[in-house]
């Protein structure tokens, strides 16, 4: 019976080891789409920004660095 808790208690840590690198993984996949949709909503607003720029008649929105 020794040797059966042994081989129970090994696949439990197993199975916690599994958990945690999926949980890791999740984690990072997580933090990877806050960063990609801090990333689209700052290139939507500064294109907008340069857009309100050019609708006002200016011409050199680009290279003076609207903001």
């Amino acid at each position: 019976m020794g040797l059966r808790m042994r081989g129970w208690i090994g696949e439990e840590e197993d199975e916690h080891d599994r958990r945690m690198t999926v949980n890791l993984l999740v984690m990072i996949l997580c933090l990877l789409l806050l960063g990609a949709g801090l990333f689209l909503t700052e290139a939507i607003h500064r294109a907008s920004k340069i857009q309100d720029c050019f609708e006002a008649g200016r011409r050199a929105c680009v290279s003076q660095g609207v903001r």
